[in-house]
């Protein structure tokens, strides 16, 4: 009986210590990945806002609709650069009596700027469907009322109308749940390499008795709306362009947009996947802990139960995986996206084109050309007394 006993426990032992080897392996491996995926978000981006300053500044890429992509890059490369800054100042102790952490970035500021930055990138393909929507339906109209002016206004209006709501729901709730409902900020700040079980009480003790879903519903709300108006607008567009499917110019001057639009909303479907992931993975963690907390208050005698008291690990593991999934993908997602513009967006591929073959030609300094610089700046009788010495060297 004894034996079974022992060998019940080394057993358990086993489990749970896969278990704190997977976590800790996240632990130690996603500040690294993070940063990376960081540096490249904000390097892809700036490229991409040079390209289409220039671009607009050469007229050579239509005002409007870049307008609401560049809208897009500007706020993904605001946040990763507040992304980075947090992730690389933020320090973590535990000892004794608990973890704490230190960080440079505030946690409302973090919070605030990553919802916000999921808000903007949907009202941006929104703005992009519509423009698509309105140029289908009134092209004489989208030419001549709808100025740059406007779509600048409609975009000041939108950044204003999510400011507001943002700070509304800053208000109307606790702005550390706020924080803790989203775990990707979360499982950012704390990296606590070593400090596992510290970790987990630390986390039960801010999740517990919290209501997560009502805050998390707060702020998927708009982005869910924005996101049903844009898929409206897509079916719309594209039932109304298949119903004029006989006019051969204007099905094909609108099916590059089309095509163009349908992989924006891929992308997007697939940022509002990871948001809805990095928060789903947040609501059951209240009811795992208060469980937790039943089992350890309830236990009397450890070895008088018939299974292994580590179910509790399940959803740490989840939570962990799932977060430390979404943190990657949303910054992967930022490279992408630029990425993905340039390359199926003819009139912006052509104008990086143009900026690398101009830079490949600037950078040539051959002997030729230095001669012909030299040449074009001198007079005609300076210029044949120079061939002629070339000619006739003493």
């Amino acid at each position: 009986m004894m034996n079974q006993e022992v060998q019940f426990d080394l057993n358990c032992i086993g489990v749970e210590r896969y278990w704190y080897t997977i976590l800790e392996f996240i632990f130690t491996s996603l500040p690294n990945v993070l940063f990376v995926c960081i540096l490249m978000a904000i390097v892809a981006n700036v490229i991409f806002l040079a390209g289409i300053v220039l671009g607009v500044y050469q007229h050579k890429l239509p005002t409007k609709r870049f307008l609401f992509v560049a809208n897009r890059s500007l706020i993904d490369t605001v946040v990763a650069v507040v992304s980075l800054a947090f992730l690389t100042t933020v320090e973590s102790e535990c000892d004794m009596l608990g973890c704490t952490s230190t960080y440079q970035v505030p946690d409302i500021v973090m919070q605030s700027m990553m919802t916000l930055n999921y808000w903007v990138i949907a009202g941006s393909y929104f703005g992009v469907a519509l423009l698509t929507c309105y140029a289908v339906r009134a092209p004489l109209k989208y030419k001549i009322w709808l100025s740059v002016k406007r779509v600048s206004q409609f975009i000041t209006v939108g950044w204003i109308v999510m400011v507001v709501l943002l700070v509304c729901i800053s208000l109307s709730t606790e702005q550390q749940t706020n924080f803790d409902s989203n775990g990707m900020m979360y499982i950012m700040r704390n990296q606590y390499h070593g400090f596992l079980a510290e970790w987990m009480v630390e986390l039960c003790g801010r999740v517990i008795d919290k209501s997560m879903v009502q805050t998390g519903t707060m702020s998927l709300f708009l982005p869910i709306c924005t996101y049903l108006m844009a898929v409206l607008s897509y079916i719309f567009v594209t039932i109304l362009l298949f119903r004029r499917r006989q006019d051969p110019r204007m099905a094909n001057r609108h099916q590059m947009c089309i095509w163009r639009l349908g992989v924006h909303l891929g992308v997007f479907t697939f940022s509002f996947a990871l948001m809805a992931v990095s928060y789903s993975a947040t609501f059951p963690m209240a009811m795992s802990c208060a469980d937790w907390s039943r089992r350890l208050t309830n236990m009397t005698d450890y070895r008088v139960s018939s299974e292994c008291e580590i179910g509790h690990m399940t959803p740490f593991v989840r939570y962990a995986i799932l977060t430390s999934l979404a943190c990657v993908g949303w910054f992967l997602r930022m490279t992408l996206d630029p990425i993905i513009d340039m390359v199926i967006d003819a009139q912006l591929r052509r104008v990086f084109e143009a900026i690398t073959i101009g830079t490949r030609r600037g950078s040539s300094f051959t002997m030729a050309s230095v001669v012909e610089r030299k040449c074009s700046t001198m007079s005609v009788s300076r210029f044949n007394e120079t061939v002629c010495a070339v000619k006739h060297p003493h």
